[in-house]
């Protein structure tokens, strides 16, 4: 949780309306600035589930999963942000996915993925083939890659206690594919077509409307690091050329505006090397171009979506 007391209760309200009852539940308030405790603690006293309410200064979503994550007691987790809802059958619908998996080949699987409607009832994105849980992992990755939409998934914890998301220094926001995609070497996933989460895209704090807003500073280092980890981790398996090419373009516009601010870089953002050092500077004149028309305050649609 950071804020959105307007959204909080109904997420909170979902996980007491669940049909599967042995579970726990745990809040992190990282850091907010509206008084977020009233809202969680008459929650507390009406609920029927057990609550651990824990709060600390902010340091951005990946730093307060990790807190979560190591105070858990469950043997699987499902993480929803503080403007999403589950559906009352959402952790029996994982449940039941987890124990169709045959039980000699559940050490393969870190966990399962179901998907997402909007408020509206629309379903978030396209259908997972009907057969992709019986075809080979690299190709299923592949496919997953182009099923574009909001995805929820519930997963092992001790592969999440053994894996926590990287808290780089000054950092306050971590891509949840930089640790996806390093567990996707190792495990596989298990998909399912059932509608597990209400994804609110009319939230006043939704992350799809954070291109409408002027960059702050932070913003700024936190693209340079995330777009600077993509390009010095590339792969094929993981990145197509194409998201490669935005992450250039998106880590040379983020440079360039914090060179015209005079934003001092932390000690956690280093260099990218050798040829993609080269691609970079192969398409610094292109993102000269798209930084002017970002700081111009263009409507183009693919200019704010690629400095998302």
């Amino acid at each position: 949780v950071y804020n959105r007391s307007e959204t909080l209760w109904k997420a909170m309200k979902s996980v007491e309306n669940q049909t599967f009852r042995d579970l726990e539940y745990i809040i992190v308030n990282d850091g907010s600035t509206e008084n977020i405790d009233d809202v969680v603690f008459d929650f507390m006293y009406s609920t029927t589930i057990p609550v651990l309410y824990v709060t600390k200064e902010n340091g951005g979503v990946h730093t307060a999963r990790n807190l979560g994550v190591r105070l858990a007691r469950g043997g699987y987790l499902v993480g929803i942000d503080s403007d999403d809802e589950l559906v009352p059958e959402a952790l029996e619908i994982f449940y039941r996915a987890w124990q169709s998996i045959p039980k000699e080949k559940r050490s393969e699987y870190r966990g399962v993925v179901g998907q997402c409607k909007d408020q509206n009832g629309k379903r978030s994105g396209s259908k997972f083939p009907e057969d992709i849980n019986e075809r080979p992992w690299r190709e299923v990755r592949k496919i997953v890659a182009g099923c574009k939409g909001e995805h929820s998934g519930c997963g092992r914890m001790d592969i999440r206690k053994e894996n926590p998301f990287p808290e780089p220094e000054k950092i306050t926001f971590v891509s949840e594919s930089v640790l996806w995609n390093d567990l996707a070497k190792r495990y596989k996933e298990w998909y399912i077509n059932d509608i597990v989460r209400i994804w609110n895209t009319d939230s006043v704090a939704s992350l799809s409307k954070q291109s409408d807003k002027r960059f702050s500073d932070q913003q700024i280092i936190n693209s340079i690091w995330n777009s600077e980890y993509v390009i010095n981790h590339f792969n094929k398996e993981d990145y197509s050329i194409k998201y490669l090419f935005k992450n250039h373009v998106k880590h040379n516009c983020c440079m360039i505006m914090a060179k015209q601010r005079g934003i001092d870089m932390p000690s956690s953002i280093g260099m990218i090397s050798g040829t993609q050092l080269l691609l970079g500077r192969l398409l610094f004149f292109p993102s000269l171009l798209v930084t002017w028309m970002f700081t111009k305050g263009t409507d183009i649609g693919f200019v704010k979506r690629l400095l998302r």
